[in-house]
């Protein structure tokens, strides 16, 4: 059948929506720890009554084009496990606002929230190929390796602490979750350039770390790292031992007393706790609802600190408390059950490439004729043959360290630390739904909800025809 000329421009259109918002997406990684610039750049700023809310980011006009183009072809919006999870935590962010201590704040803090969610649904939506995964490693890698060195001349040239364009705790958090990420690609790439060229990343950015002096990220990403070991390959405890070994060593002094005092009892820990308290007292005031998102927290803050207490702070030092105190404990509910299901889905599909799987695989092809099976390979060969299994297993790792971290400080209301870790959800739940279908197209199991009866067998010595995979690298 003949393509008429207003099909065939309609269909270049959708393929050049869809090259600008592959490089938008990759931009938008780059230049995520430098906030400022990306938003200023990409954006167009909404201003109300002469104050700034919120960015539209382009990348929301392009989606939108495709999905007038694409009108009445199947639909263009992919379902994921966490949409249930998103749209209750979401509404019940919107309920708090009947009891907020600062509506406008809420409410601009609940328009920052659905640009997150947006972000997350973006990647979702527009990265299906292999070729678009490994094009955004590659700019989560240039980023890193910018704000590293740009770090690494703040400390060294101009004498201060380690910073991207925000706060040194930012960089810190946001190395927390994308070390573990670049790290799994150095440790399990498939060719030797690639793992060669985010080892250097990994090596400046753990490099930088120690010159950020954010204690609550350092913990975050050791964390991460045993989190890492424990899924994938215990060999990893080794790197981990050989880093903290050289930094005892090589590390100035200001850096080795910043970590002691991770054993002693200081102020800010005394004032951490005094802010702990001042967060239960609120919950215990507002269980339902809370006092409100955003900088109604801090409206709320006088009325519950101490008398003799001078010290009064927007966000409360742990995410967890602050979410309880701001939007109830149902929304701090639904926040884990959020978490939850985005680790339930992952650790389903890892323990689906582990070591019985493969048996059951094994055995299958056996008893069918001539099929032969590929096998990823790695630098450690433990864990999975699947090299997805390996991103998957390292973005887990990457969320384990923000959320460990946030247990000493909310880092949410960053721009770069929110940006990044939708970010990593949305590519972790990418990789599990095509990695799930890969693996419930390679043998006769159920995987999630994919399920096959047959493969069909390809002759040994022959894999030409075998059907392509989704592969990362």
């Amino acid at each position: 059948m003949d393509i008429t000329f207003p099909e065939k421009l309609g269909q270049r259109a959708i393929r050049r929506c869809e090259k600008a918002m592959q490089v938008y997406l990759c931009l938008m990684v780059f230049m995520i720890p430098m906030e400022r610039i990306s938003f200023n750049i990409f954006s167009i700023t909404v201003r109300l009554g002469g104050n700034t809310y919120k960015y539209v980011p382009y990348g929301l006009l392009i989606w939108g084009a495709l999905l007038v183009l694409k009108r009445g072809q199947k639909p263009y919006f992919s379902k994921t496990p966490l949409d249930l999870p998103i749209l209750v935590y979401f509404c019940l962010c919107i309920l708090a606002l009947i009891t907020s201590y600062d509506v406008r704040a809420s409410l601009e803090e609940a328009v920052h929230l659905l640009a997150y969610f947006l972000w997350f649904y973006l990647i979702i939506n527009h990265v299906k190929e292999k070729r678009q995964v490994r094009w955004l490693l590659i700019a989560l890698l240039a980023g890193s390796i910018y704000i590293s060195l740009y770090g690494m001349h703040n400390f060294f040239v101009l004498g201060r602490r380690a910073t991207g364009l925000g706060k040194c705790l930012r960089l810190g958090v946001y190395f927390a979750m994308t070390i573990p990420v670049i790290l799994g690609q150095c440790l399990w790439g498939r060719s030797l350039r690639w793992r060669l060229s985010f080892g250097l990343g990994a090596l400046l950015m753990f490099a930088t770390v120690p010159f950020t002096f954010a204690r609550g990220p350092w913990i975050g990403l050791f964390g991460a790292m045993v989190f890492l070991g424990f899924l994938r390959d215990k060999r990893i405890f080794v790197v981990l031992a050989a880093i903290l070994v050289l930094f005892s060593l090589l590390l100035p002094d200001s850096v080795i007393s910043r970590a002691k005092s991770l054993a002693e009892v200081h102020l800010s820990q005394e004032v951490r706790i005094s802010d702990w308290r001042v967060a239960l007292n609120m919950i215990k005031d507002h269980p339902i609802t809370g006092v409100g998102l955003g900088d109604a927290y801090l409206s709320a803050y006088p009325l519950y600190k101490p008398c003799d207490s001078p010290h009064i702070f927007r966000r409360c030092h742990n995410l967890y408390l602050y979410l309880a105190a701001s939007i109830g404990i149902p929304g701090l509910a639904a926040y884990i059950w959020l978490l939850l299901t985005f680790f339930q889905n992952g650790l389903r599909t890892l323990r689906a490439g582990g070591k019985e799987v493969r048996r059951d695989r094994a055995s299958h092809l056996l008893r069918t004729e001539g099929v032969s099976e590929q096998r990823g390979r790695g630098f450690f060969r433990g864990g999975g043959a699947n090299p997805g299994d390996a991103l998957i297993a390292s973005i887990l790792a990457g969320v384990v360290g923000i959320l460990i971290a946030s247990l000493f400080d909310h880092h949410f209301h960053a721009t770069e630390v929110a940006m990044t870790f939708w970010f990593l959800m949305g590519l972790g739940i990418v990789l599990i739904r095509e990695v799930d279908r890969e693996k419930a197209a390679d043998f006769p199991c159920s995987i999630g909800k994919y399920t096959v009866k047959h493969r069909e067998a390809v002759p040994l010595g022959n894999t030409a025809s075998a059907s392509k995979t989704f592969l990362y690298y």
